[in-house]
């Protein structure tokens, strides 16, 4: 079954620091978004995007102002953006009023994070339980904050129509070898002098990381990278266009396999960055001199 993630209003002006903060939306909760994003098959995001005078500005403090840095998204833009709130004497809690946009939701099931939870996430959901009725909906607590710092799960706007559920839910791993855990447990980023000299080293020696899928720019890669890396195979359907151009491997081991040549070439590279002699002796035995 296909997923689709919506993720409501995560902007600037919502987050600490911003015109109309909500408790709970810092940075870290900006990460764990970022986190959740790769096992989904669609994802749309909204965001409010006010005129100068808008009619909720007498309720609220001015925010999410057109051109602003308060109304930029505070993640990286999306496949689908929904602007909401455009009109200066309409509220528009939501970007599916009415029935509009929904056309656009592909998923059989529909997940919904974001802010804030007792205003525009909550009128998302309503929105989508009426105009969407064949849809199994999800509201992902541990992602939904809200202004009045009330919990979903502990309440319920859906009188048991949104099924609850947390993002560690979302993102458990299938029954494979290698977890999420061992890539966590990688070793932290070197300095950046130390990441230039080696990559200046392999350069020399021609080295190619040997890899089932294509692992772009793998050599200068950070931890950062790999752990988004990891989280993209996951989520990677079994139709996927990489793991099918594998012919003579199932999708499950194709990914399995990937993931075991980056761990080893992710170690070693950490290790040749530190200037193991026994990491470098690996590639000189590999690759020769110029």
């Amino acid at each position: 079954m296909k997923k689709t993630l919506i993720i409501v209003d995560v902007q600037y002006d919502f987050l600490e620091g911003g015109a109309l903060p909500v408790a709970g939306a810092d940075m870290v909760y900006v990460s764990a978004v970022e986190r959740i994003r790769p096992f989904f098959h669609q994802e749309i995001l909204t965001a409010d995007n006010h005129p100068q005078e808008h009619v909720s500005f007498g309720t609220f403090p001015p925010h999410c102002i057109a051109g602003t840095h308060g109304a930029e998204l505070a993640i990286e833009p999306g496949q689908t953006i929904l602007l909401k709130g455009e009109s200066p004497d309409a509220d528009e809690f939501s970007a599916f009023g009415g029935g509009k946009n929904c056309s656009k939701i592909i998923g059989d099931e529909v997940y919904v994070i974001g802010l804030a939870g007792d205003y525009c996430v909550k009128q998302t959901l309503s929105d989508l339980l009426e105009y969407l009725p064949g849809k199994k909906l999800f509201a992902v607590t541990d992602l939904i904050k809200s202004v009045d710092g009330s919990r979903y799960g502990e309440t319920d706007y859906f009188e048991g129509n949104v099924q609850f559920v947390t993002s560690n839910q979302i993102r458990k791993e299938p029954d494979m070898r290698y977890t999420r855990n061992q890539f966590e447990q990688l070793p932290e980023d070197a300095t950046d002098e130390q990441i230039r000299l080696t990559v200046e080293g392999l350069e020399r020696h021609h080295y190619e990381p040997l890899m089932i899928l294509k692992a772009p720019g793998f050599i200068q890669w950070r931890k950062r990278d790999i752990l988004s890396e990891f989280d993209r195979l996951v989520a990677l359907p079994s139709d996927h266009p990489e793991l099918v151009a594998v012919s003579d491997m199932g999708a499950e081991e194709v990914v399995e396999k990937q993931m075991g040549l980056l761990l080893y070439h992710y170690e070693l590279l950490c290790r040749l960055r530190l200037g193991n002699a026994e990491a470098w002796d690996v590639v000189h035995e590999l690759y020769e001199d110029d």
